[in-house]
Protein backbone atom coordinates (compact mmCIF):
# COMPACT_ATOMS: atom_id res chain seq x y z
CA UNK A 1 0.00 0.00 0.00
CA UNK A 2 2.81 2.36 1.04
CA UNK A 3 4.91 1.54 -2.32
CA UNK A 4 1.47 2.30 -4.03
CA UNK A 5 1.12 6.06 -2.44
CA UNK A 6 4.77 6.63 -3.28
CA UNK A 7 4.42 5.88 -6.78
CA UNK A 8 0.88 8.30 -6.99
CA UNK A 9 3.28 10.70 -5.42
CA UNK A 10 6.18 10.51 -7.86
CA UNK A 11 3.22 10.72 -11.12
CA UNK A 12 2.25 13.08 -9.51
CA UNK A 13 5.99 15.02 -9.38
CA UNK A 14 6.92 14.50 -12.88
CA UNK A 15 3.46 15.51 -14.03
CA UNK A 16 4.28 18.78 -12.16
CA UNK A 17 7.49 19.21 -13.37
CA UNK A 18 6.57 18.34 -16.93
CA UNK A 19 3.78 21.03 -17.10
CA UNK A 20 6.16 23.59 -15.57
CA UNK A 21 8.49 22.66 -18.22
CA UNK A 22 5.94 23.44 -20.79
CA UNK A 23 4.87 26.47 -19.32
CA UNK A 24 9.03 27.94 -19.06
CA UNK A 25 9.33 26.40 -22.40
CA UNK A 26 6.05 28.52 -24.07
CA UNK A 27 7.57 31.76 -21.82
CA UNK A 28 10.49 31.18 -23.33
CA UNK A 29 9.34 31.05 -26.67
CA UNK A 30 7.29 34.60 -26.44
CA UNK A 31 10.32 36.25 -24.83
CA UNK A 32 12.50 35.18 -27.20
CA UNK A 33 10.27 36.51 -30.09
CA UNK A 34 9.70 39.62 -28.35
CA UNK A 35 13.50 40.26 -27.77
CA UNK A 36 14.18 39.26 -31.86
CA UNK A 37 11.49 41.86 -32.78
CA UNK A 38 12.57 44.61 -30.72
CA UNK A 39 16.45 44.25 -32.07
CA UNK A 40 14.96 44.34 -35.76
CA UNK A 41 13.45 47.53 -35.18
CA UNK A 42 16.79 48.38 -33.56
CA UNK A 43 18.85 47.35 -36.97
CA UNK A 44 16.38 49.55 -38.58
CA UNK A 45 16.76 52.69 -36.56
CA UNK A 46 20.70 52.18 -37.01
CA UNK A 47 20.03 52.72 -40.99
CA UNK A 48 17.89 55.70 -40.63
CA UNK A 49 20.68 57.04 -37.94
CA UNK A 50 23.11 56.85 -40.80
CA UNK A 51 20.84 58.42 -43.55
CA UNK A 52 20.64 61.82 -40.95
CA UNK A 53 24.43 61.82 -40.20
CA UNK A 54 24.43 61.94 -43.80
CA UNK A 55 22.80 65.17 -43.93
CA UNK A 56 24.31 66.76 -41.15
CA UNK A 57 27.29 65.89 -42.81
CA UNK A 58 27.26 67.22 -45.96
CA UNK A 59 24.37 69.74 -45.73
CA UNK A 60 20.85 70.30 -46.89
CA UNK A 61 21.45 70.90 -50.62
CA UNK A 62 21.87 67.44 -51.52
CA UNK A 63 20.52 65.75 -48.56
CA UNK A 64 16.65 66.74 -48.47
CA UNK A 65 16.11 64.63 -51.36
CA UNK A 66 16.39 61.72 -48.19
CA UNK A 67 13.69 63.33 -45.94
CA UNK A 68 10.87 60.97 -47.85
CA UNK A 69 12.74 58.12 -47.11
CA UNK A 70 13.86 59.10 -43.67
CA UNK A 71 10.02 59.97 -43.21
CA UNK A 72 8.79 56.41 -44.40
CA UNK A 73 11.55 55.12 -41.93
CA UNK A 74 10.56 56.84 -39.21
CA UNK A 75 7.10 56.78 -39.28
CA UNK A 76 7.25 52.59 -40.03
CA UNK A 77 9.61 51.67 -37.07
CA UNK A 78 7.53 54.19 -34.52
CA UNK A 79 4.54 52.03 -35.82
CA UNK A 80 6.04 49.10 -34.80
CA UNK A 81 7.92 49.97 -31.28
CA UNK A 82 4.44 51.32 -30.77
CA UNK A 83 2.83 47.97 -31.58
CA UNK A 84 5.74 46.00 -29.65
CA UNK A 85 4.49 47.70 -26.43
CA UNK A 86 1.22 46.49 -26.43
CA UNK A 87 2.29 43.09 -27.35
CA UNK A 88 5.27 43.13 -24.61
CA UNK A 89 2.42 43.83 -21.91
CA UNK A 90 0.26 40.51 -23.45
CA UNK A 91 2.95 38.77 -23.02
CA UNK A 92 4.00 39.78 -19.51
CA UNK A 93 0.59 39.36 -18.11
CA UNK A 94 0.45 35.22 -19.51
CA UNK A 95 4.24 35.06 -18.13
CA UNK A 96 4.39 32.88 -15.16
CA UNK A 97 8.05 32.03 -15.38
CA UNK A 98 10.51 34.09 -17.56
CA UNK A 99 11.86 37.52 -16.28
CA UNK A 100 11.06 40.65 -18.58
CA UNK A 101 12.85 43.09 -16.89
CA UNK A 102 15.88 42.86 -19.44
CA UNK A 103 13.36 43.03 -22.58
CA UNK A 104 11.62 46.18 -21.21
CA UNK A 105 14.91 47.74 -20.72
CA UNK A 106 16.24 47.29 -24.20
CA UNK A 107 12.75 48.37 -25.24
CA UNK A 108 12.73 51.23 -23.23
CA UNK A 109 16.02 52.58 -24.66
CA UNK A 110 14.86 51.71 -28.45
CA UNK A 111 12.00 53.38 -27.84
CA UNK A 112 13.51 56.53 -26.30
CA UNK A 113 16.38 56.81 -29.43
CA UNK A 114 13.57 56.46 -32.22
CA UNK A 115 11.44 59.30 -30.29
CA UNK A 116 14.80 61.43 -30.77
CA UNK A 117 15.01 60.26 -34.13
CA UNK A 118 11.83 61.64 -34.95
CA UNK A 119 12.35 64.83 -33.19
CA UNK A 120 15.52 65.00 -35.03
CA UNK A 121 13.67 64.24 -38.36
CA UNK A 122 11.19 67.04 -37.41
CA UNK A 123 14.20 69.54 -37.44
CA UNK A 124 16.27 68.44 -40.35
CA UNK A 125 13.67 68.16 -43.22
CA UNK A 126 11.13 70.93 -41.37
CA UNK A 127 8.15 68.53 -41.34
CA UNK A 128 6.31 70.74 -38.84
CA UNK A 129 2.84 68.61 -39.61
CA UNK A 130 4.11 65.48 -37.77
CA UNK A 131 2.72 65.75 -33.80
CA UNK A 132 4.23 63.85 -30.80
CA UNK A 133 2.86 62.14 -28.30
CA UNK A 134 4.42 61.00 -25.66
CA UNK A 135 2.30 58.59 -22.90
CA UNK A 136 3.54 58.02 -19.60
CA UNK A 137 1.44 55.20 -17.86
CA UNK A 138 2.19 52.72 -14.32
CA UNK A 139 2.95 49.23 -15.29
CA UNK A 140 3.89 48.51 -11.36
CA UNK A 141 0.22 49.12 -10.04
CA UNK A 142 -2.92 48.21 -11.60
CA UNK A 143 -4.42 51.67 -13.34
CA UNK A 144 -7.52 51.63 -15.19
CA UNK A 145 -7.17 55.23 -16.47
CA UNK A 146 -3.70 54.22 -17.95
CA UNK A 147 -5.61 51.22 -20.10
CA UNK A 148 -8.14 54.10 -20.93
CA UNK A 149 -5.93 56.20 -22.03
CA UNK A 150 -3.92 53.59 -24.26
CA UNK A 151 -7.11 52.80 -25.87
CA UNK A 152 -7.62 56.29 -26.76
CA UNK A 153 -4.80 56.85 -27.86
CA UNK A 154 -4.82 53.50 -30.22
CA UNK A 155 -8.15 55.51 -31.68
CA UNK A 156 -5.79 58.71 -32.36
CA UNK A 157 -3.09 56.57 -34.18
CA UNK A 158 -5.65 55.23 -36.54
CA UNK A 159 -7.52 58.36 -37.07
CA UNK A 160 -4.38 60.93 -37.52
CA UNK A 161 -1.66 59.97 -39.72
CA UNK A 162 0.80 62.72 -38.49
CA UNK A 163 0.70 61.38 -35.57
CA UNK A 164 3.41 59.51 -33.28
CA UNK A 165 2.92 58.08 -30.20
CA UNK A 166 6.06 56.90 -27.52
CA UNK A 167 4.86 55.08 -24.39
CA UNK A 168 7.13 55.26 -21.38
CA UNK A 169 6.67 53.58 -17.49
CA UNK A 170 6.22 56.48 -14.68
CA UNK A 171 8.15 54.02 -12.68
CA UNK A 172 11.81 53.05 -13.76
CA UNK A 173 15.50 53.46 -13.38
CA UNK A 174 16.74 53.65 -16.83
CA UNK A 175 18.50 57.24 -16.91
CA UNK A 176 16.89 58.85 -20.61
CA UNK A 177 13.40 57.69 -19.37
CA UNK A 178 13.89 59.85 -15.54
CA UNK A 179 15.63 62.21 -17.84
CA UNK A 180 12.00 62.81 -19.87
CA UNK A 181 10.16 62.43 -17.05
CA UNK A 182 12.05 65.29 -15.31
CA UNK A 183 12.12 67.74 -18.08
CA UNK A 184 7.90 67.08 -18.77
CA UNK A 185 7.12 67.64 -15.19
CA UNK A 186 5.52 63.87 -15.24
CA UNK A 187 4.35 63.30 -11.62
CA UNK A 188 1.90 60.89 -12.61
CA UNK A 189 0.00 58.56 -14.52
CA UNK A 190 -1.64 58.49 -17.02
CA UNK A 191 -0.07 61.77 -18.48
CA UNK A 192 0.40 63.03 -21.96
CA UNK A 193 3.18 65.52 -23.32
CA UNK A 194 1.85 66.86 -26.48
CA UNK A 195 3.74 70.12 -28.19
CA UNK A 196 6.18 70.40 -25.13
CA UNK A 197 2.76 70.60 -22.89
CA UNK A 198 2.04 68.32 -20.24
CA UNK A 199 -1.27 67.01 -19.50
CA UNK A 200 -1.68 64.83 -16.35
CA UNK A 201 -5.34 63.63 -17.19
CA UNK A 202 -7.24 61.23 -18.48
CA UNK A 203 -7.67 63.03 -21.91
CA UNK A 204 -10.90 62.60 -24.62
CA UNK A 205 -10.60 61.14 -28.19
CA UNK A 206 -11.58 64.96 -29.51
CA UNK A 207 -9.67 66.69 -27.36
CA UNK A 208 -5.86 65.15 -28.25
CA UNK A 209 -6.97 65.04 -31.67
CA UNK A 210 -7.61 69.20 -31.99
CA UNK A 211 -4.21 69.43 -29.58
CA UNK A 212 -1.90 67.28 -32.27
CA UNK A 213 -3.65 69.14 -35.66
CA UNK A 214 -5.07 65.79 -36.93
CA UNK A 215 -5.11 65.28 -40.24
Amino acid sequence: MVSLYIKAGAITLILFLLGMYVVKYFDDQRLAKLEGDIESVSREMQETQQLMLYMQVFGDSNGTSLCPIIESKVRTQSEKIYELSSLMRQYEEANILSSYERVKESYFIANTELFLYSMQEVQLCNHQNISHILFFYDDKQKCEDCIVQGGILDQVRSQCSNVRVFAFPVSTQLDVVEVLSMRYNITSAPSLVIKNATYSKLMPVDEVKALVNCT
